[in-house]
């Protein structure tokens, strides 16, 4: 998180409830070292509750969960905007671009602005989609149906390898409409890149690398999960929240993608020119 001022105490401060909801003012101090006095930290306790940011829970502090949704509502705002049409995406003429992320949700939300973005651009209308697991839909399943949707109305299909038959993966396809999303669950050609995502659209490809402990935590979930009772949800949501660690690259290469078309063909048994 980037704040105005990231060292100030009050950056700081805000900062701490990050690891935990709820801190006493001493709690407060000891993370913040012998720089900043005790004296201090309540001064600047009092100003962010006049703010409404921080409120008093007997003699703790948390953030105002109203504040909390406001920022939140201000972030999701502030991507749509900066990643529009109208803002230009986030495409320069660079050949090769690349992003690191450590939660999943603010990747994802990037990467469907992207998508959409190029495929409203795009001279083919098809999106060529390599995912070893539908996480996305587990993680958001209503906002993933409203991408689908962008991507429907923009006049695109979608045609897709899931990389494992699981239930969870097998639970995501009731989300693709036959006439929009093409998938199969198959073994396909990048069935030994159960780390990487692939999108390809037009001369664009997108890869989507997890982290090592992220793809090895990512694919024990899947795999030893058969049913919604069996689903580890504390597990899942630290996943998503706190260990989601993955680098998103962003490339203008048209020999890769023709070369990635051409596996998708053989697979599907069809052209996508």
């Amino acid at each position: 998180m980037f704040l105005p001022n990231p060292e100030s105490i009050k950056s700081r401060i805000l900062l701490q409830f990050r690891k935990k909801p709820v801190l006493s003012a001493a709690e407060i101090h000891a993370a913040l070292g012998r720089k900043c006095s005790l004296q201090a930290v309540y001064q600047e306790l009092r100003s962010l509750g006049r703010e409404g940011i921080v409120r008093k829970i007997k003699k703790s502090y948390a953030l105002d969960a109203s504040w909390v949704l406001q920022l939140q509502a201000f972030a999701n705002r502030l991507a749509a905007t900066a990643f529009s049409e109208a803002a230009g995406a986030p495409i320069s003429s660079a050949k090769r671009q690349i992003w690191k992320f450590s939660s999943l949700p603010d990747m994802d939300d990037f990467w469907s602005h992207v998508i959409l973005y190029l495929v409203r651009h795009a001279r083919r209308k098809i999106m060529l989609d390599w995912s070893p697991y539908a996480w996305f839909h587990l993680l958001h399943a209503d906002r993933e149906e409203m991408f689908l949707k962008s991507l429907r109305m923009a006049g695109s299909r979608k045609y897709t390898i899931l990389g494992s038959s699981c239930f969870l993966n097998l639970w995501a396809t009731k989300f693709f409409q036959p006439q929009q999303v093409v998938h199969s669950l198959a073994p396909g050609p990048f069935r030994a890149q159960m780390d990487t995502h692939l999108v390809i659209i037009d001369e664009h490809v997108i890869t989507v690398r997890l982290a090592p402990q992220t793809a090895r935590r990512m694919q024990d979930v899947y795999e030893n999960t058969r049913s919604f009772e069996e689903l580890p949800l504390a597990e899942v949501m630290q996943l998503f929240t706190r260990e989601g660690h993955c680098t998103f690259i962003l490339e203008h290469n048209p020999a890769k993608a023709q070369r990635l078309r051409r596996k998708f063909e053989i697979y599907f048994g069809r052209t996508f020119d």
